[in-house]
């Protein structure tokens, strides 16, 4: 299992209630008058990320006779090769998918999605097939991240490609923060921004100093460059302009 070697938690995305979303009807879809668990912005703003993102291919699959699967299981397994802008991250999944796993394709998509200087830090998707240990029937851990590596572990319900957009987004917002977060200074500095903005991105971002950057994170980027993009600055402004500090 890759771990995190820089400071703030590996993520583990919990209480992934996929079937649950809904889109807000407010000026803006992050403007609730309710904190949400979870920050999931709408399928349309990745759309409109993608349709700027570049040219992404994907290769062919190559199978693989045993693979290792995270916390020790093993199987066959297929590995596709994402090619974005230049730069090419592995995706390893088990052979013939699985209903509560992305798709290869899926995941070429999200990543599309991603500005190239957060992607740029992501090396490989793991797509496990068995559940993280953690996991119990009312809390799912959805992923994890750390060191280049982003690992999706089963949900519990069909996938949809806003599901792996948000996931995907996420959790490549810990290796970015894991390629700037190199002392306890690097993560007081957030923390202190992020205590002076008017909310919190979510419930879940509560949970420590590297969640919150990541769930913010999903904002910042599907935001910017929107009509919208004035009322988050104002709402999140430490948050924002720590951000464009990156």
């Amino acid at each position: 299992m890759h771990l995190n070697k820089f400071y703030g938690p590996i993520c583990q995305v919990r209480d992934w209630f996929d079937s649950d979303f809904r889109e807000v009807i407010a000026p803006c879809w992050f403007e609730s008058a309710t904190l949400p668990q979870r920050v999931i912005a709408p399928e349309g703003e990745y759309n409109r990320l993608r349709s700027n993102g570049g040219a992404a291919t994907l290769s062919a699959a190559t199978a693989i006779a045993t693979y290792q699967w995270p916390y020790g299981t093993a199987s066959n397994a297929e590995r596709f090769i994402a090619t974005l802008g230049g730069s090419s991250i592995e995706i390893t999944l088990p052979v013939g998918g699985s209903a509560t796993l992305p798709t290869a394709r899926q995941v070429c998509d999200a990543l599309k999605a991603v500005p190239s200087r957060h992607r740029m830090h992501t090396t490989a998707v793991i797509l496990c097939p068995t559940p993280h240990p953690t996991s119990t029937t009312r809390r799912t851990v959805g992923g994890e991240a750390g060191s280049g590596t982003i690992t999706l572990f089963p949900l519990t319900s069909a996938i949809t490609q806003n599901d792996v957009d948000n996931r995907i987004m996420h959790e490549i917002g810990h290796n970015f923060q894991g390629s700037l977060w190199h002392s306890g200074a690097d993560v007081a500095t957030w923390t202190a921004a992020a205590a002076r903005d008017a909310r919190s991105p979510s419930t879940y971002a509560q949970s420590n100093s590297g969640d919150d950057f990541c769930e913010f994170l999903i904002i910042f980027n599907t935001v910017r460059g929107t009509l919208c993009e004035p009322s988050a600055q104002a709402i999140f402004r430490n948050r924002w302009n720590q951000m464009l500090t990156y």
